[in-house]
């Protein structure tokens, strides 16, 4: 499988994976031009631009969102239109109507779209929750965190 990767911080790591798992990773693409020549050293095959449309012609079977979360929903959507599958390595929404303009976008391409966010399992997010529906915390109307 053909994959590209967007955004090499967390992505280059994630590209490592890929290639560890047997998917051969052809493209990559970062704004930030130190990163890139970070990643010409790992992604000695690769091709490597500073923008993701680049990416959208080439023969990719699917790509990696590893960018700004924010940035990740109209990605994902100009991707599975192309019918590439889509791994969001984090949050891909900034709203509801983004996160419907995504869903809308998985239902009608031939692709996968899949959301890599683990959070929900860590132990400080699962007392959490134990709290919150055990009514240990009272009515809860926003939670931030770092």
């Amino acid at each position: 499988m053909r994959v590209g990767v967007i955004g090499l911080r967390m992505g280059l790591h994630l590209a490592d994976w890929c290639r560890k798992v047997g998917l051969e990773v052809v493209a990559a693409c970062d704004r930030d031009p130190e990163r890139r020549a970070v990643a010409r050293a790992q992604l000695t095959e690769a091709v490597l631009v500073k923008q993701w449309q680049e990416l959208l012609e080439h023969r990719l079977d699917g790509v990696v969102l590893a960018n700004d979360f924010d940035e990740h929903a109209p990605l994902a959507i100009a991707f599975l239109d192309r019918g590439v599958h889509v791994l969001s390595e984090s949050a891909a929404c900034v709203d509801a109507a983004e996160g419907e303009r995504l869903i809308a976008a998985a239902d009608r391409s031939s692709a996968t779209y899949s959301f890599a966010e683990n959070y929900v399992a860590h132990p400080h997010v699962r007392i959490l929750r134990q709290a919150i529906e055990a009514g240990e915390l009272g009515r809860i109307s926003l939670i931030e965190a770092d």
